[in-house]
C-alpha cells in the first residue's frame, strides 16, 4: 500500500464477520477484537448474552491496540495512531505518529523478501498471505 492510501485507510465501516481475530480489550461496555492485519471490531456488550456488532473500524496494517481514556492506540503498519472513540458514529484521528514500528515481517519469520532496496518508495507492507504453489 501507498503511504498516502495508509495515512487515508482508517475508518469506519458496517460490521463484519470475525475470521482471525487477535488481542479482545474491554472499553466500558463495549468490546473490542483485532483482525489480524485488518481493523478492530467494536461490539456492544451491554448484554453479554446478545452481543452486538455495532461496526468494524479498518486500519490495515493493525496487529495490536490499547486504550486509555478515549482514545484507541492502534498500529496502522508502520505508524501509531491515536483514534477518538468519543463518537464511534463519527471517529477522528487525534494524531498520526509515522514510523514509530520497523515495517511487518513475514509471519513464517522469512527476511530480506522485501527491503527498502527492492520495494516502491513510498510502499507500506500491511500484511503478509502464505501462498502454496498446487
Amino acid at each position: 500500500m501507498s503511504r498516502t492510501q495508509l495515512e487515508s485507510s482508517i475508518r469506519m465501516k458496517p460490521p463484519q464477520q470475525l475470521v482471525n481475530p487477535g488481542k479482545i480489550y474491554i472499553y466500558g461496555s463495549y468490546l473490542l477484537i483485532n483482525e489480524k492485519y485488518k481493523g478492530v471490531h467494536i461490539i456492544n456488550n451491554t448484554n453479554p448474552a446478545m452481543p452486538e456488532q455495532l461496526g468494524f473500524l479498518q486500519v490495515p496494517g493493525n496487529i495490536d491496540f490499547a486504550v486509555k481514556k478515549q482514545v484507541l492506540y492502534v498500529d496502522n503498519a508502520v505508524d501509531l495512531v491515536a483514534v477518538n472513540l468519543q463518537d464511534l458514529e463519527h471517529i477522528t484521528i487525534a494524531k498520526r505518529i509515522k514510523d514509530a514500528f520497523p515495517p511487518l515481517t513475514p509471519p513464517d519469520g522469512r527476511t530480506g523478501m522485501v527491503s527498502s532496496a527492492n520495494a516502491p518508495a513510498d510502499a507500506v507492507i500491511v500484511s503478509w498471505e502464505l501462498k502454496t504453489n498446487n
